[in-house]
């Protein structure tokens, strides 16, 4: 305490009480003083913030002209309304012309500590016959797109398959050319490489009828046939999925589509057409919301997020 009986909090104690606040409240407190804008918008500050790995918007919309394919990606940060436009990738393949896109996401690769885009691309030559499935990386770090290992050819993924983002990979639903089965694959941010990864032994196919999320950093598949949610407690293994998430009053409601789910604080939030339904874990209560647009008739996609105080200029911070 000081003379004029004012409390001092010394400087260390005040940055260790702003390193467990959540983004939003940093944010706002940058105006505070210069002094706090220059700590709160310190490259090592965000680093020691992110207690979770947080992830960045990532919208994106394509584009067809004759033979060429554009596609246009934006990465934005809600929380500090920063948004920037990725740079061009040439995705053309000689003789191939039409290109559909399987698979966009966006994700953090703690390893290299890098913000990662992944896009999987499927190109056919003009008779449709031969097809190549190209992955391209690019990274916010050094702000350059990268080809990497082609996609298994002992696989083929569904256009409207779901994805999700957890243990440093992005899962989705592909199917083996071997057997037709359904299989979840995983591609892993750290080292690029693909691996599939056990789903629970269902009844129902896990293509048609369920979307894949992250529910509380588990993998999770979300069944539209019963409203239930399997979540995998132990990340690998087959044993560890439980179904303890049932989604009660979810068939009472007409839907037009199998929705796709978010966990947000501790709720599932289910978007399809024009409606959103929130479902309260803890108390078991749905509810309804109208939307005024449609987001699956535009040309735009986003994903899932966590508050994060990360620029997407993001290689020109560090």
């Amino acid at each position: 305490m000081t003379s004029k009986g004012i409390i001092s909090i010394p400087s260390e104690l005040i940055t260790e009480i702003l390193y467990r606040l959540p983004s939003k409240s940093v944010g706002r407190f940058r105006c505070v003083s210069k002094e706090w804008l220059s700590l709160l918008s310190s490259p090592q500050f965000i680093k020691t913030h992110q207690n979770t790995l947080n992830r960045l918007f990532l919208l994106w919309s394509e584009l067809y002209e004759q033979s060429l394919f554009h596609l246009t990606l934006m990465v934005s940060n809600p929380t500090t309304r920063e948004c920037v436009q990725l740079p061009d990738c040439d995705f053309k393949i000689e003789g191939h012309e039409f290109v559909s896109c399987m698979i966009c996401g966006l994700g953090y690769d703690s390893v290299t500590d890098d913000y990662k885009v992944v896009t999987i691309l499927e190109f056919r030559n003009r008779n449709g016959h031969d097809i190549i499935m190209c992955v391209h990386v690019y990274s916010l770090r050094r702000n350059t797109w990268t080809r990497v290992i082609d996609y298994p050819d002992k696989y083929h993924s569904s256009h409207i398959t779901s994805k999700a983002f957890v243990n440093g990979s992005f899962h989705w639903v592909a199917t083996k050319v071997s057997d037709q089965t359904k299989v979840i694959v995983a591609f892993s941010l750290a080292d690029e490489n693909f691996s599939e990864v056990p789903s629970p032994t269902l009844s129902y196919d896990l293509d048609t009828f369920c979307r894949l999320s992250v529910v509380d950093e588990k993998l999770a598949i979300f069944s539209g046939l019963d409203a239930k949610v399997w979540l995998m407690n132990e990340y690998g293994v087959k044993g560890s999925w439980t179904n303890k998430i049932k989604l009660h009053g979810f068939n009472e409601i007409p839907m037009i589509g199998l929705p796709f789910i978010f966990y947000v604080n501790g709720k599932l939030v289910l978007i399809c057409r024009k409606e959103m339904l929130i479902y309260d874990i803890e108390d078991g209560r749905l509810s309804k919301h109208i939307r005024n647009t449609d987001p699956m008739a535009s040309n735009f996609f986003s994903c899932a997020s966590v508050e994060s105080l990360v620029s997407p200029r993001f290689n020109r911070l560090n």
